[in-house]
């Protein structure tokens, strides 16, 4: 049983974002491959007040610039609906094997503690010292 503006999952009527609603543009995005905008971000999308909000955060999300679990942040910061400073959680990134987890927001600070990493990195490199003494040259 499908209705206009109702996605069908599972048994399971849910009232759902009509795709009319958005701009054009926007309505060819939506989906779950890589570069387009997933239903779950569309939803968020459709609170936004004009299709010119849309489409900019839109691109956003269509460049991978913001993330799915970003948007609906995003949308109720632009909306002015967040109550108070929002608590950012630690990001994870793995590239090529080695996993790092950020729980800074300050971009100085990240930067800062590379810096200390590179250096510390030369010096177990130059002296022939395995990785497990990286901690300890980082406290020195």
């Amino acid at each position: 049983m499908s209705g206009k503006g109702y996605f069908v999952r599972t048994k399971k009527v849910t009232p759902g974002s009509r795709l009319n609603g958005y701009p054009e543009g926007i309505r060819a995005l939506i989906g779950e491959r890589e570069g387009q905008i997933p239903p779950s971000s569309a939803y968020h999308l459709s609170r936004l007040p004009t299709p010119e909000a849309m489409q900019e955060m839109a691109e956003l999300i269509v460049k991978g610039l913001l993330c799915r679990d970003a948007v609906s942040a995003a949308v109720s910061d632009y909306l002015g609906k967040r109550k108070g400073a929002r608590k950012e959680k630690p990001v994870k990134v793995v590239v090529e094997g080695v996993t790092v987890i950020i729980a800074s927001q300050d971009l100085e600070k990240v930067f800062g503690v590379f810096d200390l990493i590179d250096a510390a990195l030369k010096k177990l490199e130059k002296h022939g010292l395995p990785m497990s003494n990286l901690p300890s040259l980082l406290r020195s």
